[in-house]
């Protein structure tokens, strides 16, 4: 534009590596020059001096940011890398990064990212990271990567004894578990009856327990820092059979009796006794248990008596023993008269 007959240039300034035009609001007019005219050039702001790179080109980029995520690497799982840098000079910027693993270099990319598919743990994980914008480099950042600990699994769980569990048993659990880092193991244990917890050790004592109840066992493996999932196995409880005892012989005159009483586990009240084997004679009371025996005169000697119980499943029973009859002293013939 024409100002007092002298021409204005309008400065340009760099910003970030772009131009920008800083006008006043009207188009620049060409003003031709020549005599008794004078170019009068409005006083331009100096540009700034570039620091000097490595090379001694412009100014070395800068990383703003270095990160990984998650923050602990482990084996066959990706490491994302988040990193910012900047150029002073406005200029793309490209990024290095380098691996290594215990002091060996696993890799040197371009990409943000990196998988290990050899990894223990222990080991050290390094990575540095280079910005560059084609002539010089920034400074190296560093960052150390922990090595995440691997929980452990459990690949089996036995309960013994195996199957037919009853009341009254000493059950034990028997777990099988894995490492990946080969860390010790210890077993947390759970004992559940009908969904309440009853007992945290590893075997469990079932008396009190009835035909019916459900019993499970949870146990997690724990390496110290991780627990495995639970694992957990059931079993519902069977049939306890009665069991039966003497409470003592009552002998009255030439009447052999013998009382006899049962116990059941599992709380059955419609008992049974029975005369399994004894001699000619014997009988027994099936609801009170009462073994009664009027021995002849020919019963004398031992005889083999088995008792039993049954409830009312069928399970039951049975208790041997031995009764022995006395032979009769013979009778004295009379003494012959005095002469």
């Amino acid at each position: 534009m024409n100002v007092m007959g002298r021409r204005v240039r309008i400065p340009v300034l760099a910003v970030g590596g772009l131009a920008l035009l800083l006008g006043t609001g009207c188009a620049e007019e060409e003003v031709p020059t020549g005599v008794g005219t004078t170019d009068m050039v409005a006083a331009e702001e100096p540009a700034a001096t570039p620091q000097a790179g490595t090379d001694g080109v412009g100014s070395a980029p800068v990383i703003d940011r270095l990160e990984v995520s998650p923050r602990e690497a482990m084996l066959g799982r990706e490491i994302r890398v988040i990193a910012e840098a900047s150029d002073p000079d406005g200029g793309p910027v490209r990024m290095v990064f380098r691996w290594t693993r215990n002091g060996q270099e696993v890799a040197e990319t371009h990409t943000p990212s990196m998988v290990f598919y050899e990894l223990e743990k222990g080991d050290s994980i390094k990575l540095e990271a280079v910005a560059s914008d084609g002539r010089n480099e920034s400074a190296t950042e560093t960052l150390r990567i922990p090595v995440a600990n691997r929980p452990p699994t459990l690949t089996k769980l036995e309960m013994e004894p195996a199957g037919d569990v009853r009341a009254g048993m000493t059950v034990t659990a028997t777990p099988y578990g894995e490492d990946p880092d080969n860390d010790r193991l210890e077993y947390e244990y759970r004992w559940i009856v009908d969904g309440s917890e009853k007992g945290t050790e590893r075997s469990f004592d079932t008396t009190g327990l009835r035909r019916g109840n459900t019993l499970a066992v949870e146990v997690r493996a724990s390496d110290g820092e991780a627990r495995s999932r639970p694992y957990t196995i059931e079993a519902e409880l069977g049939n306890t059979p009665p069991t039966i005892h003497s409470e003592g012989e009552r002998p009255v005159g030439g009447l052999y009796q013998h009382q006899f009483a049962a116990k059941d586990v599992d709380g059955d009240r419609n008992l049974r006794f029975s005369l399994e084997q004894g001699p000619a004679g014997m009988t027994m009371d099936a609801i009170t248990g009462l073994l009664s025996w009027s021995p002849g005169d020919g019963d004398a000697g031992r005889h083999e008596v088995v008792v039993g119980v049954k409830d009312s499943s069928g399970d039951g029973s049975t208790l041997s023993f031995a009764v022995t009859v006395a032979t009769q002293a013979a009778e004295q013939p009379p003494a012959e008269p005095a002469p």
